[in-house]
């Protein structure tokens, strides 16, 4: 899941997805693995992920480090965009603006 990545890098903690401001949410979807390196593996490091939607019409491919996102065929993933992942929807703009002054 993105919060075992988020712990395996060291990264700051991610809220969980329930935490997270409505506002900063802009879409969520639940995605089957159905292959992982369907064409073979092209990197050291990274497995490409072949997913479908559960709800939607929709595949993803997505290119993973392999040892921090561990995940089989027809293991569910949770997949979500934010405009944000700061638990009041502040943007990241805001920040960065104060660290050029």
């Amino acid at each position: 899941t993105l919060h075992q990545f988020s712990e395996a890098v060291g990264a700051l903690p991610l809220p969980s997805p329930n935490k997270m401001s409505k506002d900063s949410s802009i879409w969520e979807a639940k995605f089957e693995v159905l292959r992982i390196n369907p064409e073979g593996k092209k990197f050291e490091k990274v497995s490409r992920i072949e997913c479908n939607a559960k709800d939607y019409d929709m595949e993803l491919k997505l290119d993973v480090h392999w040892k921090l996102f561990k995940c089989k065929p027809g293991e569910w993933i949770d997949f979500a965009l934010a405009s944000t992942i700061e638990l009041n929807a502040s943007s990241a703009t805001d920040i960065y603006k104060n660290m050029a002054l």
